[in-house]
């Protein structure tokens, strides 16, 4: 990456905040939160103290900036920062920063993240450099395009995965679009369509933009007439407002999420309030029946509403669709039937990415594989070396075991990686499942991320979850300790970081109704 410290040669373009960048990021994050409110749920919620801001967060930054207060709800929950600059060569430098601070149950987590890129002259997308902290834990990402391809690499835990993307002719990040719309005469009905590049999922997809028309809009108390835009991409709708020369004014996401321009004074601080939402209330799923004990639970019917069936994947292992219309499931919970034997060979052709590794699911690297080997030779019961082979089940009950009794259950704002949990030894649903997957893997058998809903104390939660395959899929939930998964848990995905956006716009939305349950 080039020099942060602009020249006398080189010319500062007015700094514009970058539509959906950092909001994208921010959602994202929430849901990454929220997956660990069950655990943090059953641990004693102890405040803890506001950090101080984190050096280094903001260098690089160029001398024209645009600041953004992020609220939740109203209330102030961090803010950003984007500056960007033409560059004597022609192409242009983008710079986004922004803190966090989000409480789940009484504890604050922080989270920075760093994105710095180069866009050739038409802004489309020539190299890249994000980074994510939370605590001990960092996600970061570089890559370079070259010849229609982009070439990532991505960090964590200490470990490099090298991936390669085919791209559209032209490919742009987030950041860029506000740049791509600035040259536009924005008339009321004309939709303009970019093709994104995401580098915290590694996702790609078309976005939309809708120009909507004008409207009034306060500003720190200036009144002034802005552009009103509609955007989506990936899964997300977002109201996004401009001034007259196409500048951020304000952006609004779901669940209550408002980014508004402010001074750089206004917008670093942060009042009495920060922090103050908690994501664990503020996010559930309320539901009016109580169950008395939903981990002994063997069967659920429930209807769901506020999401889309066609997007999801429901009708999967032991769960099945009863109608569309209303969207009702049923869901068992059961020992499996038909467990094939110690000799079972199972093909990467038929199973396919479910014995794959991913670049956050790394059940090639020999770390995952040494410890998955030394769990299977060990007898618990005996802590001696177990002699009998082993069927698929036992070593999934196995592995799931010690997952559930060696990684410590604390909320972890962090993209889930099974290298960075087995060095760690901590983390929330998240973390269990993906370590899980990766010994599961390594062991020669298939198995899956399931995101979606779990019931605990009136309400049903984000929560993460594996499904194995032994002779046929069953449910197996390493957070829980649940050799099977209870029939509360009600899958809405399959798939790791990958599926993460198209969950984003269930939250806040989806309501459920149990019509049935069933204890064994």
């Amino acid at each position: 990456m080039a020099d942060g410290h602009a020249d006398a040669r080189k010319t500062i373009m007015p700094a514009r905040r970058s539509i959906l960048w950092p909001v994208f990021s921010i959602v994202a994050v929430f849901w990454i939160l929220m997956m660990g409110t069950l655990v943090q749920r059953m641990r004693s919620g102890v405040p803890s103290m506001m950090p101080e801001r984190p050096p280094g967060v903001f260098e690089g930054i160029g001398r024209e900036t645009r600041w953004m207060g992020v609220y939740l709800r109203g209330k102030k929950i961090g803010h950003a920062v984007t500056s960007s600059e033409r560059r004597p060569d022609g192409t242009v430098r983008l710079f986004d920063r922004s803190v966090m601070r989000l409480t789940v149950q009484g504890t604050v987590e922080e989270i920075t993240t760093k994105l710095d890129c180069v866009a050739r002259g038409d802004y489309s997308l020539e190299s890249l450099s994000f980074e994510m902290k939370s605590g001990d834990h960092q996600l970061e990402v570089e890559g370079r395009v070259e010849g229609g391809r982009l070439f990532v690499t991505l960090i964590t835990a200490g470990d490099t995965s090298d991936l390669t993307f085919t791209l559209p002719k032209e490919t742009f990040l987030p950041a860029s679009m506000e740049l791509l719309l600035g040259g536009k005469d924005l008339r009321p009905g004309e939709t303009y369509a970019f093709p994104l590049f995401d580098p915290m999922t590694l996702t790609q997809e078309q976005a939309r933009v809708t120009v909507i028309g004008t409207e009034p809009l306060s500003i720190e108390g200036e009144e002034v007439v802005a552009t009103k835009l509609d955007v989506w991409f990936l899964g997300i709708s977002q109201s996004v407002w401009l001034d007259d020369l196409g500048r951020i004014l304000k952006e609004e996401a779901p669940m209550g999420l408002v980014m508004v321009r402010e001074s750089p004074e206004s917008a670093v601080a942060w009042g009495p309030e920060t922090g103050s939402v908690d994501l664990l209330t503020l996010y559930s799923v309320p539901v009016d029946e109580t169950i008395a004990v939903p981990r002994d639970l063997i069967y659920v019917k429930a209807e769901m509403s506020g999401c889309d069936p066609d997007r999801l994947e429901l009708e999967r292992g032991r769960q099945r669709v009863l109608s569309e219309d209303p969207c009702v499931v049923e869901i068992t919970a059961a020992q499996p039937s038909s467990v094939d034997g110690p000799e079972a060979k199972y093909s990467i052709l038929l199973y396919g990415d479910a014995l794959r590794p991913t670049p956050l699911i790394q059940a090639a690297h020999p770390e995952i594989v040494a410890r998955t080997m030394a769990i299977l030779a060990q007898d618990p019961k005996t802590q001696g070396l177990a002699t009998p082979a082993l069927d698929p089940w036992s070593k999934s009950k196995r592995l799931a075991t010690w997952v559930h009794r060696h990684v410590r259950k604390i909320p972890t704002a962090s993209m889930p990686s099974a290298l960075d949990v087995l060095h760690t030894l901590e983390g929330d649903c998240n973390e269990h499942a993906v370590l899980l997957a990766a010994l599961t893997r390594a062991a020669g058998i298939p198995a899956k991320v399931i995101l979606g809903v779990v019931y605990q104390d009136g309400a049903f939660y984000y929560h993460a979850w594996n499904r194995v395959y032994v002779g046929e899929w069953v449910d197996i939930d390493a957070a829980f300790g649940q050799e099977v998964a209870d029939a509360s848990h009600i899958a809405l995905l399959e798939g790791d970081a990958e599926q993460l956006p198209q969950l984003l716009g269930l939250i806040g939305q989806l309501d459920i109704d149990i019509l049935e349950y069933r204890y064994r």
